[in-house]
């Protein structure tokens, strides 16, 4: 058996319904008793699902709703909204269905406004027909390039990405070092690694050990744009944090990085291929 069915355990409209073992696991006490506990201890962080509607005269939408338990000590709940999983509901483990319906209820607003955002956005997210002579968009530009096969444009792309953002990182690198004194980017000093990835969720990343790796997709956005992911990312070398240093910092190397950080997250997903 999948050890992720004995850890999940899924049911429709799980606000108004308790949390008892399913029925398999019930029956795992006949041969394991101490393998029946500690599943049942487990199931009580389990994931619970229910399906809501929100409505405005022009729009419906249906989301999945998920209430998670957290097994730490959380004390309040929060709400998570994501374009893919939905509306995620994060609560103490002994919270009582009750007050996180309660809460639910008192977010609805909120969390219908939330979603026609994601809708609206994902009405942005283009289509591609991948036949010759087709554009597709380039530095923020529409281009006709010298592929058109999907996988072709990914790898055209991707190689692309690799060259253009080693070379922005290396300019806004020597840029940085000239603006702070820390020593990690004297200019004697190499410049950091640069990779190129898929990622799901994420633009850029710094690892601990100051590599670099970008999603390959901002090369569709516009320059300013790419310019403000690559002096976001060289400042984590020096802050490892999103404190009032690491803004001061980056707004010496991009001072309309609100803008160009506001423009990335409302279009990010027409940035896709």
């Amino acid at each position: 058996m999948n050890p992720r069915i004995l850890l999940e355990y899924s049911v429709l409209n799980a606000a108004r319904l308790p949390v008892p073992p399913p029925r398999h696991i019930k029956n795992l006490a006949l041969f394991s008793p101490i393998l029946y506990k500690l599943i049942s201890f487990k199931t009580r962080f389990s994931m619970l699902t229910k399906t809501t509607t929100a409505q405005n005269p022009d729009q419906a939408v249906q989301i999945a709703t998920k209430i998670i338990r957290s097994p730490n000590r959380r004390r309040s709940m929060v709400i998570q909204i994501h374009p893919e999983k939905g509306v995620i509901i994060r609560a103490p483990l002994k919270a009582s269905n009750d007050r996180i319906e309660k809460f639910f209820k008192e977010k609805l607003p909120w969390i219908k406004k939330s979603l026609i955002k994601i809708q609206t956005k994902k009405s942005k997210i283009p289509k591609y027909n991948f036949i010759p002579g087709e554009k597709f968009p380039y530095l923020g530009e529409l281009t006709q390039l010298p592929v058109y096969k999907r996988q072709d444009v990914i790898n055209w792309y991707k190689e692309k990405a690799k060259n253009f953002l080693t070379q922005r990182t290396e300019i806004f690198a020597k840029l940085l070092a000239q603006k702070t004194s820390s020593s990690i980017f004297n200019p004697t000093i190499r410049t950091p690694k640069v990779l190129v990835k898929s990622f799901k969720s994420r633009w850029g990343v710094c690892s601990r050990s100051n590599v670099i790796t970008y999603n390959w997709k901002i090369i569709l956005a516009p320059i300013p744009i790419i310019n403000y992911l690559v002096c976001h990312e060289l400042v984590h070398i020096i802050h490892k944090n999103h404190s009032r240093r690491f803004y001061k910092t980056l707004s010496s190397l991009d001072p309309d990085f609100k803008i160009h950080q506001k423009w990335l997250r409302e279009n990010s997903m027409a940035l896709t291929i």
